[in-house]
């Protein structure tokens, strides 16, 4: 009887256990998803990402397949500019990101262009979004045919390449930037790669106008243009549609404004005189340019100092290619309006440009600057 007595307690002490053990475990699997939402989840890949035209914040992130499906649930930018998107595992590469909205730290005011970048494979460690990416990203997707999937590593490689000649603005291997779209944004290249992109995105405003829908196109159409590595208005060798353009903008006045815009912000950011238009077509002055960068950088990278952060604008290195990129514009550009105007000075100081030296040490005359965007302005390309 006791024997039988002790059998019937085992099962007692088997339910207790398991009263105790499962809360223990459900508590345990809840936590791992607590504030990480999908990112914790092993059916995710999660990318990181920094959208820089200038700093932007409260921006919408939106991730699509090649079919024009959304994939998995849409971000935002935090106050440091930065994003984390999960991307399904089941996914199908590349993916297209889409950046909508946010605030522009610089200009202070609400994004109204759409920016892109990709993500050509699982691996990818980072994908940012800025100016530069939305042209890299045209640039493939043109070289594609205009299919998304047929859009590989091989072709984004090239389309980078081209951008970079021709629109970079002083991103390259030397500034800790080997790949705009995969290369984590951090202090030693955050200087470099902001003032790129507000350059590659002045580039594109002064070309459009105020017109975010402008912009827009301007900005599939210099990748169109060049996925071959020339900007000459062409895709494939045909001209640029009138569908390409907006309204009243031929590929030609396309490469004139371009180049001529091209070379004069490429002096601007050299001479530390980079002006920033705002959505009614008003200009930030580039006093107030550079104050917004240096707050802008302490606002990224929260662990900079005022000095840090000054002393890093002021040594980003002019390298051989963003020199090539100014030299090739002006040359373009001396070309169309012909010789005996002030984009003649222009050149010339910038061929004195030291490759290797701080753009604080290459200052080029203010005064220089501002007659030749006199020239850009006073120039009827409708001529041309």
């Amino acid at each position: 009887m006791k024997t039988k007595n002790h059998k019937r307690k085992i099962p007692a002490i088997l339910l207790l256990l398991g009263v105790i053990v499962l809360p223990l475990s459900t508590i345990g699997c809840g936590g791992g998803n607590d504030g990480g939402g999908s990112g914790t989840n092993s059916s995710n890949n999660t990318i990181p990402g920094t959208i820089l035209e200038g700093p932007v914040v409260g921006a919408t992130v939106t991730a699509y397949d090649t079919k024009g499906q959304q994939v998995g649930s849409s971000v935002k930018s935090g106050a440091d500019a930065t994003f984390n998107i999960d991307i399904p595992d089941d996914a199908t590469y590349p993916i297209k990101l889409v950046m909508t909205g946010g605030t522009d730290q610089v200009t202070g005011e609400t994004l109204k262009i759409e920016l892109t970048s990709i993500i050509t494979e699982k691996g990818q460690t980072a994908a940012n979004i800025s100016p530069i990416t939305t042209m890299i990203y045209e640039a493939a997707l043109a070289k594609a045919g205009g299919n998304l999937a047929k859009v590989d590593s091989s072709a984004v490689q090239t389309a980078t390449g081209n951008v970079l000649d021709n629109f970079g603005f002083g991103i390259d291997e030397g500034q800790s930037i080997a790949d705009p779209l995969g290369t984590p944004i951090i202090s030693d290249n955050l200087a470099s790669y902001m003032r790129a992109s507000e350059a590659a995105g002045e580039l594109v405003r002064r070309i459009a106008g105020t017109s975010s829908s402008d912009q827009n196109l301007v900005f599939a159409a210099l990748g169109k243009d060049l996925m071959d590595g020339s900007l000459d208005g062409k895709q494939n060798g045909t001209d640029l549609s009138s569908t390409d353009l907006p309204s009243g903008l031929t590929p030609t006045e396309l490469v004139a404004k371009a180049s001529l815009q091209s070379a004069i912000i490429s002096a601007e950011v050299v001479g530390g005189a980079l002006e920033v238009t705002k959505n009614n077509g008003t200009k930030i002055s580039s006093s107030e340019v550079q104050e917004k960068f240096q707050s802008s950088m302490k606002m990224v990278v929260s662990t900079l100092s005022d000095a840090e952060a000054a002393s890093k604008l002021e040594n980003v290195i002019v390298s051989d290619r963003f020199k090539k990129q100014g030299q090739t514009a002006l040359e373009t550009s001396i070309n169309i309006v012909g010789s005996g105007t002030q984009l003649d000075v222009l050149k010339t100081a910038f061929d004195s440009v030291i490759v290797g030296t701080s753009v604080g040490e290459n200052n080029i005359d203010a005064t220089t600057i501002k007659n030749s965007q006199e020239v850009a302005v006073s120039t009827s390309y409708s001529n041309l």
